[in-house]
């Protein structure tokens, strides 16, 4: 897991810098101007100078009001620089700080100049657009106000030529009277909120902070993103690499099995590239489970390369599981009576075997063969169909008892914990290896078949470590011992052996 790990932070972490460089590299391109403007509140505006502090939330609708199409028409024509009135809008953003009387206008460009032009533009062409908006609205109300003066004027005259026409002791005199009063003191009132409403300020606000451009990007620019985006992607990589650990329990390291209830042996890689030394420290420990002489060894595959291969190596005459052919050949150097009992085998080799023996058709001595002075191969035998059924019968324990009085270690080559014929043959051994690939098995595996091998009366249950083949590595004659492998009635698991037995140990 930890070299997985470090893959991913490493990965992660140079697509984080990449892309953190991609995007210093954009921000650094984008060229970016402030502007800030003072509003002051205006009659006929959202917000009037009578307004209490709350009514300052209406700045956000002249924060809008910056960014109205009739702003971007008229700010188009200011700039003059092609760009058109939707070009700029799309360009500015405007910002209210809290509790402040101050609009922020930020616009970007292809340049500092035209980050600053259309900013400065914005900003001035809105002062001027409040100045104008607040003198039509004085200029209407100021001309209503004259409106209603004229007509009060027009009425007292009418009412004073009336007055002329009567005596002075007519009936209708003292209320033409009291209506002279009337009209003189509303027209009296209306000059006064003339007056009044001619004298507010009309200073629409102003631009206390002239258009400055800033730049884009973090400080530093694309080395400080770049920066970044590296320790963000190694932590997301590191991340990632905790959770497929925790979701992933295959077996990966040697210390996974050291920690389980089956008893660890050691590594061995079944590679013909593999350390030779591996395979004599596995037989020492094997043997120093069980100090029992003879002793019967059961050896089976939890998952990996070789157990799915294993039916392909039925047709290959390459029966049985690579840790029998390494521990045998390795016992048999020691000078230890070894016999080999392939118990998967191949069903192209039609030789005389186990099945045959338990059959009566043969006897051992005619279906065991010695490719060595201390090592002899018992096969499967020709009939294998009916291997699961013999492999329970009363006569296989006795065949393996004459064979374990032959020998000092007998090594049953089975195949998955599963089959029928390896499940039969768990009584029979006094020592159980499991053979767990790299990778191709997971921990919740390994102590679900532990428990399940205990419980079918298996004393003492170990595990053995393979690492992941190493196929790249092409020795020099692969090529044509896999042809002399294919040649009908040659026996390439013998050969193997015969081959491994001077040189392992």
């Amino acid at each position: 897991m930890p070299r997985r790990a470090a893959v991913l932070v490493v990965l992660l972490g140079l697509l984080g810098a990449a892309g953190g460089s991609w995007w210093g590299a954009g921000q650094a391109a984008v060229h970016e101007s402030t502007a800030v403007i003072l509003v002051n509140p205006l009659e006929g505006n959202p917000f009037s100078p009578e307004g209490s502090g709350d009514d300052l939330v209406n700045l956000e609708t002249e924060a809008q009001l910056v960014r109205s199409d009739a702003m971007g028409e008229l700010v188009a024509e200011r700039v003059g620089d092609g760009r058109t009135s939707d070009e700029l809008l799309e360009t500015v953003k405007v910002s209210v700080p809290t509790n402040t009387q101050l609009l922020e206008i930020t616009t970007t460009g292809s340049s500092d100049a035209a980050a600053n032009a259309s900013a400065q533009a914005f900003a001035e062409t809105y002062v001027e657009y409040r100045r104008t908006r607040t003198d039509a609205a004085v200029f209407e109300k100021t001309a209503r106000i004259n409106e209603q003066i004229a007509d009060r004027n027009r009425e007292r005259l009418a009412l004073l030529a009336q007055l002329a026409g009567l005596s002075p002791t007519a009936p209708r005199a003292p209320l033409l009277n009291q209506q002279l009063a009337t009209l003189t003191t509303q027209v009296g009132e209306l000059r006064s909120q003339l007056s009044a409403f001619t004298s507010v300020a009309r200073d629409p606000g102003q631009v206390v902070t002239p258009a400055t451009s800033t730049p884009g990007g973090l400080p530093g620019g694309i080395a400080t993103a770049a920066v970044l985006g590296l320790l963000v992607g190694a932590a997301l990589g590191l991340v990632l690499a905790l959770a497929l650990g925790r979701l992933d329990n295959a077996v990966r390291r040697p210390e996974d099995l050291a920690v389980r209830d089956a008893r660890f042996l050691g590594v061995l890689d079944l590679d013909p590239a593999g350390d030779p030394e591996q395979v004599a420290r596995v037989r020492t420990a094997l043997l120093a489970v069980d100090r029992r002489r003879p002793l019967v060894v059961l050896t089976t595959t939890l998952g990996g390369p070789d157990q799915s291969a294993l039916q392909q190596g039925h047709h290959q005459g390459q029966g049985g599981t690579g840790l029998a052919l390494a521990v045998a050949r390795s016992l048999a150097a020691s000078h230890l009576m070894t016999v080999v009992v392939e118990v998967v085998g191949s069903e192209t080799r039609r030789q005389r075997g186990l099945t045959d023996l338990l059959q009566g058709r043969a006897t051992l001595d005619q279906v065991l063969s010695s490719p060595s002075s201390h090592l002899s191969v018992l096969p499967t035998g020709t009939d294998q169909a009916r291997l699961d059924d013999l492999a329970a019968a009363p006569a296989t324990g006795a065949r393996i008892r004459e064979l374990a009085d032959r020998a000092d270690v007998v090594l049953l080559a089975c195949g998955a914990p599963d089959e029928v014929r390896t499940q039969a043959l768990v009584a029979l051994a006094d020592v159980l290896v499991l053979e767990v690939h790299q990778g191709e098995t997971s921990l919740d595996e390994v102590d679900a078949v532990t428990a399940d091998l205990a419980r079918l009366g298996v004393r003492d249950i170990c595990s053995v470590f393979v690492p992941t083949p190493r196929r790249q590595r092409r020795r020099p004659g692969a090529a044509l011992a896999r042809v002399r492998q294919s040649v009908p009635g040659r026996k390439p698991r013998l050969a193997a052996l015969e081959a491994g037995t001077d040189r392992d140990g």
